[in-house]
């Protein structure tokens, strides 16, 4: 940023001084607005978070407390096929639901 304004004043002339201030300007702007974007969106990194953890919890949770109940899943090939496709659709939520809310300045 401030090459290039330097490199175009340069070439078309102007006030310097008054470039650089526009230009600190847009930082502290950029990292006003980044910071309300953060605080903005931290209730939807918690929420990604709970979400990502949450099966795997009760999962922990049920396999402790009942541990005859995962048998049928943990035993035969099509319950391996649903784990594997439950962890896929956790991965790719969780994917998602950071791309959404890191937003980008």
């Amino acid at each position: 940023l401030v090459l290039t304004s330097v490199l175009i004043s340069k070439e078309v002339g102007g006030n310097l001084s008054e470039i650089f201030d526009k230009i600190a300007a847009t930082i502290r702007e950029r990292h006003r607005i980044e910071g309300k974007i953060k605080a903005l969106t931290a209730q939807g990194r918690l929420q990604g978070v709970v979400m990502s953890l949450l099966p795997v919890a009760v999962g922990v949770i049920l396999k402790v407390t009942r541990p005859g109940y995962f048998e049928p899943i943990l035993t035969t090939s099509i319950g391996w096929f649903f784990l594997g496709a439950i962890f896929l659709m956790l991965v790719l939520g969780t994917y998602f639901v950071f791309k959404i809310v890191n937003i980008e300045v």
